[in-house]
């Protein structure tokens, strides 16, 4: 996996867990996604309101308000519903 540097002032951050490795579309591409779930986060910038030009949002939920918001349809985006339902998963373990 490929690594970003962080600026030299970045606070440290806790460990993260691999969750898992998704292939989300085998067969038409090689394209492979890595699932970390990473916990004790804390904001310290605001959040962004783009991603190279592309406009987003950003809220903090709680695992339990996220799982909800994947199956009311709120969260659509394949990869962060597969990942926080496996965080769900880990979490009841």
């Amino acid at each position: 996996m490929p690594q970003r540097p962080l600026p030299a002032d970045a606070p440290a951050a806790p460990p993260a867990s691999s969750v898992a490795r998704a292939d989300l579309f085998p067969g038409f591409t090689d394209e492979r996604y890595y699932l970390y779930l990473a916990t004790g986060l804390e904001q310290v910038d605001p959040a962004p309101d783009h991603d190279g030009g592309e406009p987003i949002s950003a809220e903090w939920l709680r695992l339990d308000a996220a799982v909800d918001a994947v199956t009311t349809g709120k969260i659509v985006d394949a990869k962060t519903a597969l990942g926080l339902l496996l965080a769900r998963l880990k979490d009841q373990r």
